[in-house]
């Protein structure tokens, strides 16, 4: 049965997806942008040990905690308005947060970032579904929705890095670039062996490509992943209570950087990664297995 003409998406509509997936990925964004600034940003605030973590995760934290709240509220008030609101809001908060003068200021303005973040979500996934009529062209749209989201948690710590040369030369330190090159090579690691498992379900155990293949390789990854975090995160306790103890000016950054980066990375290697090659891995997978069972005759 094929679609009909008249539920096909217009350029209206493509041009909407792409106003709705640069929010998304800003969104995302923040979640790792501040990874490379740390030690900028312990010298100038002076922040504790345990404002330094809250500074990196409470965004995160309040994302994922109001993102149903936030839903409710999109069915009460509409979703457009939520999306403008949460969008406005977040401008205002970011900008506010570039002048803190304070660890508290910036963290009570990353979570105003965290609250106007959980808007946008819920909000343009509703608006996705009202735009886009067709199946097969809504799958995309969702795809395109979901990728904002890994690009921009990808690309954060580069854009900030970028941004913390540019407007303060001289703040990033060797240390700082060691503790984002170990996170970035745990979270491939940990893609990588995410991935391979769906082959060698679907190649050796005779699942079909499926969402429950998906889902059931995820949880057999679960705890090797959960464990490389946990034995790398405990490993450096000492180091990110050692703020204000002399000799560890460069330890504790590189501490702060990894266990950030591990909180995030896990989180979103087990929600982005899964999710992204059940949208858009079917071919890439299948040519794969053909490949290898080529190869073995």
């Amino acid at each position: 049965m094929t679609s009909s003409p008249s539920l096909k998406a217009t350029r209206k509509e493509w041009i909407g997806l792409a106003v709705i997936a640069l929010p998304c990925m800003v969104y995302a964004m923040d979640l790792t942008v501040l990874n490379l600034a740390l030690p900028a940003i312990s010298a100038q605030l002076n922040p504790s040990s345990s404002q330094l973590l809250w500074i990196i995760d409470i965004y995160g934290f309040l994302v994922a905690g109001l993102l149903i709240t936030m839903g409710t509220l999109g069915d009460r008030i509409g979703r457009r308005k939520l999306l403008l609101i949460g969008a406005a809001a977040f401008g205002v908060a970011s900008a506010i947060a570039a002048f803190s003068d304070s660890a508290g200021m910036l963290i009570a303005m990353r979570a105003l970032l965290g609250i106007a973040g959980a808007t946008l979500a819920p909000s343009t996934m509703s608006l996705i579904r009202n735009m886009f009529h067709d199946e097969h062209e809504r799958q995309f749209a969702i795809g395109v929705w979901i990728a904002s989201f890994s690009l921009g948690s990808a690309i954060g710590p580069l854009v900030g890095g970028v941004l913390l040369t540019w407007l303060m030369p001289g703040n990033i330190s060797i240390a700082t670039l060691v503790g984002f090159i170990a996170v970035a090579g745990i979270a491939a690691r940990n893609s990588i062996m995410l991935l391979s498992h769906y082959l060698h379900l679907m190649q050796h155990e005779g699942e079909e490509f499926s969402r429950a293949m998906v889902i059931r390789g995820t949880q057999e990854r679960l705890i090797p992943v959960l464990m490389t975090a946990l034995s790398a995160g405990m490993g450096l306790i000492p180091l990110l209570l050692a703020a204000d103890q002399p000799g560890k000016e460069i330890l504790h950054p590189v501490a702060v950087v990894i266990v950030g980066g591990l909180v995030t990375s896990t989180l979103l290697g087990l929600g982005v990664t899964p999710t992204v090659f059940y949208t858009f891995g079917r071919n890439a997978a299948r040519k794969a297995i053909e490949r290898e069972a080529a190869a073995s005759h």
